[in-house]
């Protein structure tokens, strides 16, 4: 609560409307570009478990404004009927519909509840660097893990390895640094700075909480010192679950 008063982070309204119209511009640069950074590998990594199915579901949660989705449809020759439901904030789903990014494929909820209310079973739940900004990242990770899913990958999750204290702090970057590419100059918006409360969770009860409903595949070990605080620096993780 302490950190939320100092950061606002994701529920800012100038970030959430630099995040979708950064994501409109990709969306159309994809069409002639083949180059692909780093970060979005965990993307492919992801959607390469699930291509050779005739149909894709995909809980996309903290999917910003459907990157992953045009990502998917970019760089695989995927003939599946695709469903994509991006859990997000509530200001980050309104602004989307607003700029009527959703379509047939793609949609957006503001909770995990409506997301899978239509659907029966999920190819992959994917949460790339989404749990450490909530409010709740114990209670999301378990409600994630309770959805009817073969499939789950958690990405870019900052880890205690020392003990089973939750560790809270307040990170700052700049505007231009979320979403892909430069701020669209058309927003008329200058760079500065951001506040975001994060939590760094205990990777003992994480992996005690993902044990209690699936099998852990593999554990990736991500960026070393990703994120620093008074009570020390802490290394990223991934984990790959089946169920």
């Amino acid at each position: 609560e302490k950190a939320s008063e100092r950061g606002k982070g994701y529920t800012e309204d100038v970030l959430v409307k630099v995040i979708v119209e950064k994501a409109k511009k990709y969306k159309e640069n994809l069409k002639t570009s083949n180059e692909l950074d780093l970060l979005s590998l965990r993307s492919f990594f992801a959607i390469s478990f699930i291509l050779q199915k005739t149909t894709i579901n995909v809980l996309d949660f903290g999917g910003g404004a459907g990157s992953h989705y045009h990502f998917l449809k970019k760089f695989s020759d995927v003939k599946a009927k695709i469903k994509w439901h991006v859990v997000e904030t509530q200001l980050m789903v309104d602004e989307c519909k607003k700029n009527n990014l959703e379509s047939n494929e793609l949609k957006f909820f503001s909770n995990i509840d409506s997301a899978i209310k239509n659907i029966d079973k999920f190819d992959l739940v994917y949460a790339n660097s989404s749990l450490p900004y909530t409010d709740k990242p114990n209670m999301y990770l378990e409600e994630l893990l309770k959805v009817n899913t073969d499939l789950l990958y958690f990405t870019r999750m900052p880890l205690n390895e020392n003990g089973k204290e939750n560790i809270v702090g307040l990170q700052v970057t700049k505007l231009s640094a979320h979403g892909e590419g430069e701020i669209p100059k058309e927003l008329n918006i200058e760079d500065k700075l951001i506040k975001h409360p994060f939590t760094v969770m205990s990777k003992e009860n994480v992996e005690n909480v993902i044990n209690k409903y699936g099998d852990i595949e593999l554990i990736i070990k991500e960026e070393k010192n990703a994120y620093t605080t008074k009570k020390g620096n802490f290394d990223n993780f991934g984990y790959i679950v089946k169920k």
